[in-house]
C-alpha cells in the first residue's frame, strides 16, 4: 500500500497545469497569434511608410528634373519667396509664335495663383502647377487661345492642389502646343472638333461667394509659359 501512495505521489501534477494541458490547441495558440498578428502589421505599416515615402521623393525628383521653376511675380495673388522669377523678356521670348496669334483666354479681374512651384494654402505641402488661375465673372466666355483640336472634355473635373473644379477641356496645336482650361458652366465645343482662334470653348457659371476661379495653362515644346505676361506686354 504505501508503495503504491509513493507512485502517486511521483505523478501528481498540479490542477492548474492539467487544466492548461486540457485546452484546446486553439485557445492556448490565439494569444501567440494575436502577438504574431499586431507585429506583422507595425512591420508592414513601416515598409509601406517607407515605400510611399520613397515613391514620392523620386516623383518629385523626376518632376524637378523636367520643370521650369517659374513662379509669377510677387503681387499678383502668388505665394512670395517660391523661387526667384524669370525675367519678363526670357519667359515671353521662350517661343516665337505667342505674341503673333496668343488670344485672350478670358476676360479676368485678378490672378489668384501663378505658375511655379506653391506651397498649399492649407495643408502646406508643395506642389507644381502648371498654369494660372484667374478670377472670370458669371457669363464670362472663355476662348481658345489658338486653333487647335479639341482632344479632351472632362466633365466633374477637380484640379489637383488648389481644387479648382468644373469642366476641364484640353486644346492641342498641332505638334508643338497645348492648352488646358478647367472652369465651372457650360461646354460649347465636342470632342474632336477642329477650333478656330478665339471660338468659344465655353460659359464661365455662378458660384456661391466670390467670382469662380478659372484655371488656364499653355505649354509649347514641353514648356509651360507666361502668358499674361505675353498679353500684358503685347499690350
Amino acid at each position: 500500500m504505501e508503495i503504491k501512495r509513493v507512485f502517486r505521489a511521483f505523478r501528481y501534477r498540479p490542477k492548474h497545469l492539467l487544466a492548461a494541458r486540457n485546452e484546446p490547441l486553439r485557445q492556448r495558440l490565439f494569444p501567440w497569434a494575436v502577438g504574431v498578428a499586431i507585429v506583422a502589421m507595425v512591420v508592414g505599416g513601416l515598409w509601406l511608410t517607407r515605400v510611399v515615402e520613397r515613391n514620392i521623393s523620386n516623383a518629385l525628383l523626376r518632376q524637378l528634373e523636367t520643370v521650369s521653376f517659374e513662379v509669377a511675380p510677387v503681387g499678383r495673388g502668388t505665394n512670395p519667396g517660391t523661387e526667384r522669377p524669370a525675367p519678363r523678356s526670357e519667359r515671353a521670348a521662350e517661343s516665337n509664335f505667342e505674341a503673333e496669334w496668343l488670344i485672350r483666354p478670358v476676360e479676368f479681374t485678378e490672378i489668384v495663383h501663378g505658375l511655379g512651384w506653391l506651397k498649399h494654402p492649407r495643408f502646406g505641402y508643395w506642389f507644381y502647377h502648371d498654369g494660372f488661375d484667374v478670377r472670370a465673372a458669371a457669363g464670362a466666355v472663355v476662348r481658345a487661345v489658338a486653333p487647335g483640336t479639341v482632344t479632351e472634355i472632362i466633365r466633374d473635373y477637380a484640379e489637383e492642389g488648389l481644387g479648382i473644379s468644373g469642366n476641364r477641356i484640353t486644346v492641342t496645336h498641332g505638334q508643338r502646343g497645348r492648352s488646358s482650361y478647367i472652369f465651372p458652366g457650360r461646354v460649347e465645343v465636342s470632342l474632336g472638333q477642329t477650333i478656330g482662334a478665339g471660338a468659344a470653348l465655353g460659359v464661365v457659371g455662378s458660384q456661391p461667394g466670390a467670382d469662380p476661379l478659372v484655371h488656364i495653362g499653355l505649354t509649347w515644346e514641353g514648356k509651360d509659359f507666361d502668358w499674361p505676361a505675353v498679353l500684358e506686354n503685347r499690350g
